[in-house]
């Protein structure tokens, strides 16, 4: 169970990077991964028919042999695969007789923004350049300023023949870029020109209904996430500071107030959130039963959930004030880190002075640097373990937590301007074939893995214990994948990691008492109108919730019953926020009509 843990950690790290801007999943806004949906026949792509035009010698060929996994053994046949596993695997290298070039926009996770700043340095597309015969140069953008500087781009007219996550980041949506001709409608360009992508598709009912728009046509080719997929980041613990006090973990905020106070009394330590008030996943704010996690300058970040198919927005729910009024509480009490709001360098990773020197004794992140913080640490008891994201009361279970949908919100889609659609659309499909998929998870032999003793690839040193002192997450960026849509090769079920038991156990704690019930599929499409007039109202939304709730948090602002009336009643009265929930409606009982 532990290395099943493990493996899927690692995996979902190699997805965050694929789509550019990580993070995690969040991200990103969430609905059950559980949820039981029915797509209708007609909205899945025909993966079959593009097989009939691919060379026969194609199916059985890679580009060079060091790519080939070896066939897996028996004993592990009964551990399971990812989507796309045992699928028609269709390659013609290279796309192009003559070399070309594409230029690809796309946003840099704060947590690489030391790392990459050019796609020069990552070996990926070296090796794409080489099998393919198309280079590519990227435009890499802050992801924090992303939104603003795609709407730049937008207003020049001078587009990339690649954009990273169009839905997202164009002001109508996906659906307004395809209408307002900013993307090529990938329909039949999907259909004949990326069978390993439609095979992909084909599999999963959630990918059926994900990667179309209302009106059935694709707008861009999503990140793909497997069908094991579990959230990697949650709420994280000292436990060495829970062993030398000893306290159980904690389950409810009850618990989790009495575990900061002693934290505060005996080491000096607080609890980290983000400047935006609220952890990334709704964590902290999810056992009031409401979404509360807003970030202005990220669409898709904002507090809208459902609740049996209604839709719902956290600010204007009950559970808000009571969520508010408890970090209200801590905060005054000293339990709260106090500089919270003013830390905006990396919106979902606290300062590591603050986690090394242990300042922070409970705190939100991802798995992928606790052991290289538990190395760096000059505490030698230091230890990092996941803890329950808290409840109001033993027993319960919260129905918001960090994304796990299937279908992402990455992805990449093509420009009307692009002068190669079909050679790039086919660099795409490439990496979602057998080949693809595997260079985009393991790299080159030689350098990023080799083969054990079994004939499964293991990462090297270059990966895991990094040389120049990149951490497992940047290391992957630079010598594996970054900038790209795909999903992991199947093999990776045999991946071997440097994970700490620790660290396996995380997605299991974080997932125990947690669903995604309430989660609306981030997927959803707006139309035009729609995604203007939500585009228009929630930039003011955003900014009055937003700075409401960090003043009320510490204190700034007046928190009575009647001052969340009026908070609620300007929200109502002057903001429109019920437009904007009824045009969320709108667009959510259409994807579940898809």
């Amino acid at each position: 169970m532990k290395r099943t843990l493990s493996l899927l950690l690692v995996l979902t790290m190699i997805l965050c990077l694929l789509s550019a801007c990580g993070g995690s999943e969040p991200a990103a806004s969430v609905s059950s991964a559980q949820e039981t949906v029915s797509a209708e026949s007609d909205s899945a792509p025909e993966a079959a028919e593009p097989a009939e035009e691919a060379p026969e010698a194609a199916e059985s060929a890679r580009e060079d042999d060091e790519t080939t996994p070896e066939e897996a053994p028996e004993e592990a046949e009964a551990e399971p695969a990812p989507a796309g596993d045992s699928l028609p695997n269709y390659v013609e290298l290279p796309i192009t007789a003559e070399p070309i070039t594409l230029t690809l926009w796309t946003t840099v996770n704060p947590m690489l923004a030391d790392t990459i700043n050019s796609l020069d340095q990552c070996a990926l597309w070296d090796v794409l350049e080489e099998r393919t015969n198309i280079h590519m140069d990227g435009k890499l953008i802050s992801a924090m300023a992303g939104q603003e500087q795609f709407q730049l781009m937008m207003a020049s007219g001078d587009y990339t023949d690649l954009l990273d996550s169009p839905g997202s980041n164009y002001s109508t949506g996906l659906q307004g870029a395809l209408d307002d001709d900013v993307l090529v409608d990938l329909t039949d360009v999907v259909a004949d020109c990326m069978p390993n992508y439609s095979a992909i598709v084909a599999t999963n009912e959630e990918y059926q209904k994900g990667t179309r728009v209302d009106d059935g046509r694709i707008g861009m080719i999503y990140n793909l996430k497997p069908e094991t997929y579990m959230p990697t980041e949650g709420p994280v613990i000292r436990q060495d500071y829970l062993d030398d006090l000893g306290l159980p973990s904690p389950v409810t905020y009850d618990d989790l107030h009495d575990v900061l106070v002693a934290f505060r009394d005996n080491y000096g330590a607080t609890m980290w959130i983000p400047f935006s008030g609220s952890p990334l996943g709704n964590y902290l704010g999810a056992g009031y039963g409401v979404a509360s996690t807003y970030l202005t300058f990220m669409s898709g970040r904002e507090p809208f959930y459902q609740v049996d198919g209604e839709v719902k927005f956290g600010p204007m729910e009950d559970g808000f004030f009571d969520y508010l009024t408890m970090l209200n509480q801590w905060y005054e009490e000293g339990l709260i880190w106090s500089d919270f709001a003013s830390y905006t360098e990396r919106f979902n990773m606290p300062p590591e002075d603050g986690i090394l020197s242990g300042q922070f004794g409970v705190f939100f992140c991802g798995t992928a640097n606790w052991q290289m913080w538990a190395n760096a640490s000059e505490d030698p008891d230091f230890r990092l373990v996941a803890f329950h994201d808290p409840v109001l009361k033993a027993g319960d279970t919260n129905h918001l937590r960090a994304e796990n949908f299937l279908v992402t919100q990455g992805g990449v889609g093509i420009s009307t301007t692009c002068a190669y659609p079909e050679e790039a659309a086919k660099l795409i499909d490439y990496c979602f074939s057998e080949e693809g998929r595997f260079l985009l998870s393991f790299g080159t032999e030689g350098k990023t893995f080799e083969y054990d003793d079994q004939g499964h690839p293991q990462y090297t040193d270059l990966i895991t214990a990094n040389p120049d002192g990149l951490n497992q997450t940047a290391a992957m960026a630079i010598y594996v994948s970054f900038g790209i849509s795909s999903i992991e090769h199947p093999d990776t079920a045999y991946l071997v990691t440097t994970n700490t038991p620790d660290q396996d156990a995380a997605a299991g704690i974080w997932t125990e008492t947690s669903d995604n019930a309430y989660g609306i599929p981030n997927v959803i499409s707006m139309t035009t109108d729609e995604s203007s007039e939500n585009a228009s109202l929630l930039s003011d939304i955003g900014t009055y919730v937003s700075t409401w709730m960090v003043k009320a948090i510490m204190g700034d602002q007046k928190l009575t019953e009647e001052s969340f009336r009026e908070f609620r009643d300007t929200l109502e009265n002057q903001l429109h926020i019920d437009t904007c929930i009824a045009n969320k409606q709108s667009a959510l009982d259409r994807y579940n009509q898809r």
